[in-house]
């Protein structure tokens, strides 16, 4: 993948290809209704085309609409995507993984995802997790639940969003922001703008930002060139900055005025 310097605008959507390392048409075919019958759960969407056996190398993928702002995540899912299954179904696999969980060794994040990339049907085997005395587990287990939609989980990332000697405390609040559905998650948010901690007030912001929060944080276009964003919190004046993919300034503070010209020079 690439990006546009200067940004730019997709006028036309372009097809993913899956490379097969041993071309096989029974494999092809198996990858693409995997992959579709995981993706035709989502609700009001028709994913009858998000994946295309093309020939017996070639598996072509098109980015589901509700995935196009986050085409990462849902190759992530893709690849994460159990194909073959030996006994025991999915709750079986699902009950290795968890399994795999547990060894010292193992990357919570990357056997979260193959839970997630199977689907809500494995809730059920998640869920059995959130209470894990390993925070790591209680994390990855909980955040794999609320992306599957099991509302249970969403007291567990709350817990993790508000605890403030948690190494999972960041992860959680900019998990938030990515469920706009989730109305709880609003009041916390808006209470970590006045958070002690530089990174959890400014991964709040974020959060608050993407769900369209419109009663802390002003967004203001500069010229077209870049966002000028006022959020209004009880504590100190912070400024903060990005200055790639969406260029903005960001001030926090109260009843703050701002004049242009306006520059910005990173320390």
């Amino acid at each position: 993948f690439g990006r546009v310097i200067g940004g730019g605008r997709v006028t036309r959507p372009r097809p993913i290809r899956l490379q097969l390392r041993r071309p096989d048409y029974s494999m092809a075919d198996l990858i693409r209704r995997r992959i579709v019958e995981r993706f035709d759960e989502e609700e009001s969407i028709l994913f009858a085309d998000v994946a295309k056996a093309r020939n017996r190398s070639v598996v072509e993928l098109t980015i589901p609409p509700e995935y196009r702002d986050d085409y990462e995540h849902f190759l992530e899912l893709v690849m994460h995507l159990p194909i073959q299954l030996s006994s025991g179904g999915w709750e079986g696999y699902a009950r290795r993984i968890a399994t795999e969980m547990e060894m010292p060794t193992s990357k919570h994040s990357d056997l979260a995802l193959i839970w997630e990339a199977m689907g809500r049907q494995v809730i059920p085997v998640v869920r059995e997790h959130y209470a894990s005395r390993n925070p790591s587990i209680s994390f990855y287990a909980a955040r794999t639940g609320m992306r599957l939609g099991d509302r249970l989980a969403v007291e567990v990332i709350l817990r993790f969003a508000t605890s403030a000697n948690s190494p999972y405390q960041v992860s959680a609040v900019e998990e938030l922001g990515r469920h706009k559905r989730i109305l709880r998650a609003t009041p916390t948010l808006r209470r970590l703008i006045d958070d002690d901690n530089e990174r959890v007030r400014i991964a709040a912001y974020e959060a608050l930002r993407t769900r369209g929060d419109k009663s802390m944080v002003t967004c203001i276009n500069i010229s077209g060139q870049f966002g000028l964003d006022l959020v209004t919190t009880r504590r100190g004046y912070t400024v903060y900055a990005t200055q790639t993919i969406d260029p903005r300034i960001v001030l926090f503070g109260r009843e703050m005025m701002v004049r242009r010209p306006i520059f910005f020079e990173a320390p």
